[in-house]
């Protein structure tokens, strides 16, 4: 794609981009080649920019912070919840184990340029090549947040039918 404009003056700042050709990933089951071409696309970004450049920014921007950051807001406010039920107990759990402080003691290695948002509607195939749109989560990362976020995003496994195992084996994480 190709810049259009830009109001970097904006809040927030905008860049509009060219179109690009092809059709949104997801809604069936992934193909081979779209499996593979989204890995290689990933790979691509992932490659854009230079750890080292990625590692001056710290851990502030990293996508896994972030989110942490957004989640642990969340439970600060009030929701209806089922509050005897397996939807709390849930809750809990998960907000125990947020606020544990696991994902600030996890090493997540080089950084990488990541997308922040692996709705496979975000990936686009024209039959053989996929590209990536939407950046605006996008910021530094790591591998392996990244694929978890793609297998564990409702698109891979609701949508596309994606198995986990599949994805993992393409990127060589363990």
């Amino acid at each position: 794609p190709a810049p259009v404009r830009a109001d970097l003056a904006a809040d927030p700042p905008v860049i509009e981009m060219s179109r690009l050709p092809g059709v949104p990933l997801g809604g069936s089951p992934l193909t081979a080649a779209q499996a593979d071409g989204l890995v290689l696309a990933l790979g691509r970004l992932w490659n854009a920019v230079p750890s080292t450049r990625l590692a001056d920014l710290g851990d502030a921007g990293l996508n896994a912070a972030r989110l942490a950051r957004q989640v642990t807001g969340m439970l600060t406010e009030h929701h209806a919840v089922d509050q005897h039920g397996l939807v709390r107990r849930a809750w809990q759990a998960g907000a125990n184990w947020l606020s544990s402080g696991v994902l600030g003691r996890l090493d997540g290695g080089d950084p990488v340029l990541g997308q922040g948002d692996s709705n496979l509607a975000n990936f686009l195939w024209d039959g053989s090549e996929v590209r990536i749109i939407d950046f605006e989560d996008s910021g530094p990362s790591d591998r392996a947040f990244e694929v978890a976020d793609l297998v564990e995003h409702i698109s891979a496994w609701s949508d596309a039918g994606q198995p986990a195992d599949v994805l993992l084996g393409s990127f060589g994480l363990t």
